[in-house]
């Protein structure tokens, strides 16, 4: 009950940090696709356990993204525990890298039931969560996903999910966005 009681709190005070006018991020050129394939690797034993196979897919030649790798990699975290823990044994998980223009957007899918019908107009919101009669323990507080809304939008970025069955969530950065001053 501790580690869950810190982690909430841990995670509603991230939440409030996004939302202060005040913060700002720390930018830094990256391999966003090096990053993803990380954030791949530390997840790879939790979803060997739940018998779930992982990928990071991206082309060569991907420029560099102008980003807060640490929000980022928080963002991405969020997306691929939600994509593992409702990904059926068996099953894959991939993260999609791409650049479109000025923009490099991520895709994280999985094969699980997707979501349910009206949730994601509310996915975003804070303690919101696909099916609340589910215990805690075999979920979050619903706030990843809003979590994820906030370090997106910090980089001048839009994230959204694709209602089509299996699941996917997807966000689009600007690879040269620099914050203001």
């Amino acid at each position: 009950n501790a580690q869950h009681l810190k982690r909430l709190t841990d995670a509603l005070a991230e939440l409030g940090r996004l939302d202060d006018p005040a913060f700002r991020i720390e930018m830094e050129p990256i391999a966003l696709h090096e990053l993803c394939d990380d954030v791949a690797h530390r997840f790879q034993t939790h979803a060997e356990r739940l018998g779930v196979h992982l990928a990071v897919n991206y082309p060569d030649g991907l420029p560099l993204a102008n980003v807060d790798a640490a929000l980022i990699e928080r963002a991405l975290s969020n997306l691929l525990e939600n994509a593992i823990r409702h990904a059926p044994s068996g099953t894959d998980v991939e993260i999609d890298v791409e650049a479109d223009g000025r923009s490099a957007v991520v895709r994280v899918s999985d094969r699980g039931p997707g979501f349910p019908e009206g949730f994601t107009a509310r996915a975003f919101d804070p303690f919101t969560r696909p099916d609340p009669s589910r215990a805690r323990a075999d979920g979050g507080a619903g706030l990843g996903l809003a979590i994820a809304r906030g370090i997106i939008a910090a980089h001048s970025g839009t994230i959204w999910i694709d209602d089509a069955p299996g699941g996917q969530v997807a966000f689009r950065i600007p690879v040269d966005h620099r914050p203001p001053d």
